[in-house]
């Protein structure tokens, strides 16, 4: 899937390892602009929880994983999220057959893990060998999704892919904490005025907030988060929640946040789960008791104002907001950032130059009237993107 046009830097021990169990001799040491989400402990939860077989592609200086899920099992990954029957039939794929996700499975960035350092070259040779994978097990297509810029440059670079190739998939929010030295004291004035008020409309509620680890709060994590899942339309199970809640607190208990809120009597009517990594703290995700928390601020009050506040208290610099629900996001101080995919057939099959431009119109006309209440679009991306990559030219 990934073999044509690839240079491949070969030295001592540079042979490329494939097994099913996450293993690299310096796991710890490698890093990437996905953050948490490329980390030892998501990656073996990602695989723990993966409806299909994983495996790992390493070699001394970097590693990569792949996850073949059933199309049905695909969710926000699926290529149906992005591209229309025409352009799925052009890459030869059958809904029947299994999808390769390359890089991750589940979050909102992906990229590959490397050294510090590592040699141009590494990034195409472990995709190589993983598209080599996920052509012998029978995957009827593969997906590279949730790219940041940085990572979709580099790959580009490599030789991956083509410039040409990229759609853009989605927008996602961060806050830099960087220029606030407090929230929302930092913020201009009329973001400031919207967060003291969910704040007013906080206290009035009686709410009162706690922070604690995931370990600590399995408890009402999946419940509270199958309710949300529900609200929206979802069907997930809270036995399948359970497990995969207790599943992220034995692999990233250390890196968890949870900022929880309480009512009067004493019970968790709004949660946040965020980790850290290194510099950055990224939001995951928000279970809320939606009888118990309507017209309260609870949902902002946890997933955003008392967040940010924590990590300026840990001095960090950014805080990953993710993709979805942008307008309150970009209204508490976010900033937009754009998110690319590159989709192949099990040959090599390239998605045509007007499909490419069609999927990445039509997020661009989404997110445009999205967030047409905030302003411009155009004006929202802490880098925006290119013509070429909007518009397939």
């Amino acid at each position: 899937m990934w073999s044509d046009g690839i240079k491949q830097p070969r030295g001592e021990g540079d042979e490329v390892q494939l097994r099913d169990a996450l293993d690299h001799p310096r796991l710890d040491e490698l890093d990437g602009a996905a953050g948490i989400y490329q980390s030892p402990g998501w990656l073996r939860a990602s695989a723990k929880m993966s409806p299909g077989p994983s495996r790992f592609a390493s070699v001394p200086e970097g590693l990569a994983a792949l996850y073949l899920v059933p199309s049905a099992a695909a969710g926000r990954y699926g290529l149906e999220t992005f591209l229309d029957e025409e352009s799925i039939a052009s890459l030869g794929y059958r809904q029947e057959q299994p999808l390769a996700l390359f890089l991750g499975r589940a979050g909102y960035c992906s990229d590959l893990s490397r050294l510090p350092g590592s040699r141009e070259g590494i990034d195409a040779r472990l995709l190589r060998a993983l598209g080599e994978e996920a052509r012998r097990l029978g995957a009827g297509a593969g997906a590279l999704s949730y790219l940041p810029p940085s990572s979709a440059r580099r790959l580009v670079k490599a030789g991956v892919v083509d410039a040409a190739e990229l759609v853009l998939q989605e927008g996602a929010v961060a806050v830099d904490l960087e220029a606030l030295e407090s929230y929302p004291a930092g913020l201009a004035a009329s973001r400031r005025g919207i967060v003291r008020r969910d704040e007013r409309r906080y206290r009035r509620a009686g709410l009162r907030t706690e922070r604690r680890k995931l370990s600590q709060c399995l408890e009402f994590a999946a419940p509270l988060l199958a309710e949300t899942v529900q609200h929206h339309g979802g069907g997930i199970s809270p036995q399948v929640l359970e497990r995969v809640m207790a599943e992220q607190a034995r692999q990233l208990d250390d890196h968890s946040l949870v900022v929880a809120s309480r009512n009067e009597a004493g019970e968790v009517v709004a949660y946040s789960l965020s980790y850290r990594w290194g510099s950055t703290l990224y939001v995951r995700l928000v279970g809320l008791r939606y009888s118990a928390t309507e017209g309260s601020g609870a949902y902002f009050q946890v997933a955003y104002t008392e967040t940010i506040r924590w990590a300026l208290e840990q001095q960090l610099e950014t805080v990953e907001l993710g993709i979805g629900t942008l307008v309150p996001k970009l209204l508490r101080g976010g900033r937009l950032e754009p998110r690319y995919g590159v989709f192949r057939g099990p040959e090599g099959q390239r998605l045509p130059a007007e499909a490419v431009g069609q999927a990445s119109r039509r997020t661009w006309r989404r997110l445009e009237k999205e967030v047409k209440r905030v302003g411009a679009l155009e004006t929202l991306w802490s880098e925006e993107p290119t013509l070429a990559e909007v518009l397939g030219e």
